[in-house]
């Protein structure tokens, strides 16, 4: 089987971009309905600078939330190529 779509979303785990978790994952929610029917990932990225681990109990309900949605969540960084 072929896959047709998958979508990839990255999120800045290390709010370096400018923009909080809270707001990363609402402009999810908000383009979400574009990609009904599809594959949805989500690479949370910079993870050599904060650790999901380290995450405050309410941003962590924000990667459960996403979760939650449908999406496969893979932690990665590209500076430390994890």
């Amino acid at each position: 089987a072929h896959l047709q779509c998958c979508v990839l979303y990255v999120l800045d785990i290390s709010e370096q971009c400018g923009y909080s978790l809270a707001q990363q994952v609402a402009l999810f929610d908000q383009i979400r309905p574009l990609f009904v029917n599809k594959p949805l990932v989500v690479a949370v990225n910079k993870v050599d600078v904060r650790r999901p681990e380290d995450l405050t109990p309410p941003e962590a309900s924000l990667l459960e939330k996403l979760k939650e949605a449908g999406a496969t969540i893979v932690y990665m960084s590209t500076l430390a190529e994890e």
